[in-house]
């Protein structure tokens, strides 16, 4: 928005109000005036209260008035017009004149006061002292205009201004600095501008003033932070300059903006640009047509292998060939399906020419202005799979191995049972079957993963005393401190429980006590043995971990594998006697 003051010289329209009772006078009056000056607009009224209603309907820049008029005087119409625009010029244009008259209108507030005479002369005078009231009147008005302008911009202007003298005391300041910083602007007054800057960053601070103060009319930018009046800091963008020779101003101008949530923005970014380079994964944004239009570079520390800048590529043939179909067919299937998240695993072949499982995780984000491509993370599993074969191996042989002698266990065992009668031979045959189901379950868990099968309702205190007759307990204590039913997969909440039992007496002697009890959302099992130091809980899972010599290592492993086949979730502490707690939560608990 602009301002400028339309004055006569500037060409603008004065639209100039005439009332007089006396209607020839009046239109001759409107057309000696408009002859004088094509700028002059005049409308005529025959009363004072006509000229109100006028007045009222439109917009004038002047007012020119008779003194004597039937229902009110010329002075009556002023005091009314004043009520509503207590500015608008006035010009009390009069046959009737006495010194009387005039004070009375000088006192009344009239802009001029001008006495009706012969000859065409007065008009001349007349729109003369129109244009003049006109223009003095225009040029208040775009000063209280320019003033409320730069007011109101300044109250609610993001930025706030402060005048400084050259010993860093704060002289004025805007009231913006209240929404900034939360301080009243005349607390800050006769205060140091130093006073509310972080002191990591007062150095810099006093550094760019000291610039300002000897070197007039250039301009300083600083950033830092400064105390809010809750105690916590906002970041600043400070730009300073010390006009030179203005005797308004007499000091440094300061301007500040507050740029904390450009601060926070920036700080994330910086934060997701660290998190892309130090991450594992591999992270690519490719268009409709496979191409990479974005590619985080990993950082080769962590991925053992320099990553070739593929951007601008298609990285279909660095996929293997018998995965290739696949991969196609799942980036058809995310283009049709935006948001609808995909998970394969393919190999794709490494700088050394090897090739390596990776695990893909895409996603179609083209109508995401901030992507626009299809977002794929890829992380390298290879080691993963690896394992995953040896365990495969390892299984396949363990299960055959077992398999033959329990076979024949269990050949002879039906044997027996027709030639004689023992109580021994059902528990016998319970166990057979028992280690017949560990062989099918860890076939299962290393060639399928975690299958869980159909939950069922399993009474906790009687499945565990069971469990607690399959582990070599030896002299080992059993405390139930549970009455609690859940839902679960019994046949692998037994692999839990015989772990945790086995794995107790291992480390806590033959004479440790096992407790299983209850949590509010789950179960715990503890020994009072040596417990598991903290700096060994993060990796007492691990398959192959163990701290006894000639100890597989898989016992807690299985534990590990089975809470999260169920969506439970596992972690270790200390006993109520110092021994290992595990602690299963996210059960599904009915009683």
């Amino acid at each position: 928005m602009s301002y400028a003051p339309l004055d006569n010289d500037e060409g603008g329209i004065i639209r100039v109000l005439h009332v007089d009772d006396e209607p020839d006078f009046a239109d001759m009056v409107a057309t000696f005036l408009e002859r004088e000056d094509d700028q002059l607009l005049v409308e005529t009224a025959m009363s004072a209260s006509e000229g109100l209603d006028q007045f009222a309907d439109a917009e004038f820049d002047c007012i020119v008035s008779d003194y004597d008029m039937p229902d009110q005087n010329g002075l009556e119409f002023l005091e009314t017009v004043r009520t509503s625009n207590p500015d608008i010029p006035f010009i009390l244009f009069t046959g009737k004149g006495s010194e009387e008259i005039a004070a009375d209108a000088i006192s009344a507030g009239v802009t001029d006061y001008l006495q009706k005479e012969s000859g065409s002369e007065q008009y001349t005078v007349l729109a003369n002292r129109i244009r003049n009231v006109v223009k003095q009147y225009r040029s208040r008005q775009l000063i209280e205009q320019t003033h409320t302008w730069y007011q109101t911009v300044l109250e609610h202007s993001s930025d706030y201004v402060l005048i400084v003298d050259e010993s860093g005391i704060v002289q004025a300041v805007t009231p913006p600095v209240k929404r900034v910083l939360g301080y009243p602007p005349e607390e800050l007054v006769g205060t140091s501008s130093f006073e509310t800057i972080h002191e990591d960053d007062l150095e810099v601070a006093i550094e760019a003033f000291g610039e300002l103060a000897s070197n007039p009319n250039q301009e300083q930018t600083v950033k830092f932070r400064a105390e809010h009046a809750d105690g916590s800091y906002r970041w600043l963008e400070v730009r300073g300059r010390k006009p030179l020779n203005d005797s308004i101003i007499d000091g440094v101008l300061v301007n500040v903006r507050d740029i904390t949530e450009q601060q926070d923005q920036q700080q994330d970014i910086n934060r997701y640009e660290a998190f892309l380079e130090n991450s594992p994964d591999l992270f690519f944004v490719l268009d409709e047509t496979g191409t990479v239009t974005y590619q985080a570079h990993a950082s080769e520390e962590i991925l053992e292998y320099e990553l070739p800048d593929l951007q601008g590529e298609s990285i279909g043939h660095l996929i293997h060939p018998d995965d290739r179909q696949s991969v196609e067919g799942d980036f058809e299937y995310l283009l049709e399906n935006p948001n609808e998240p995909v998970v394969s695993e393919y190999r794709f072949q490494l700088p050394n020419g090897e090739w390596g499982w990776f695990e893909n995780r895409a996603i179609n984000k083209l109508r995401n202005p901030a992507i626009d491509g299809v977002l794929v993370i890829n992380r390298n599993i290879t080691s993963r799979k690896e394992r995953e074969q040896r365990l495969d191996e390892f299984a396949s042989i363990v299960s055959h191995d077992l398999r033959n002698p329990l076979n024949v266990a269990v050949g002879r065992l039906e044997l027996v049972d027709e030639e004689c009668e023992s109580e021994h031979i059902e528990v016998i045959d319970r166990s057979l079957t028992r280690m017949d189901n560990l062989i099918e379950n860890l076939l299962t868990v290393a060639r399928e993963g975690e299958r869980v099968s159909e939950p069922e309702i399993i009474e906790l205190a009687d499945l565990f005393e069971d469990c607690w007759q399959h582990v070599e307990t030896v002299d080992a204590t059993m405390h139930i401190r549970i009455d609690r039913q859940i839902r679960a997969d019994r046949s692998y909440l037994e692999q839990l429980f015989e772990n945790l039992i086995r794995n107790a007496v291992e480390h806590g002697g033959e004479d440790v006590t096992v407790t299983i009890g209850e949590l509010e959302n789950g179960f715990y099992i503890e020994d009072d043995g040596p417990g598991i130091p903290e700096r060994d809980r993060d990796d007492v899972f691990e398959l192959g971990y163990s701290t006894s010599e000639g100890n597989t290592g898989f016992g807690l492993n299985i534990v590990n594998r089975v809470v999260n086949a169920q969506g439970w979730d596992v972690t270790v502490t200390d006993g109520a006697t110092g021994g290992a707690r595990f602690e299963i939560t996210g059960v599904d608990c009915i009683g």
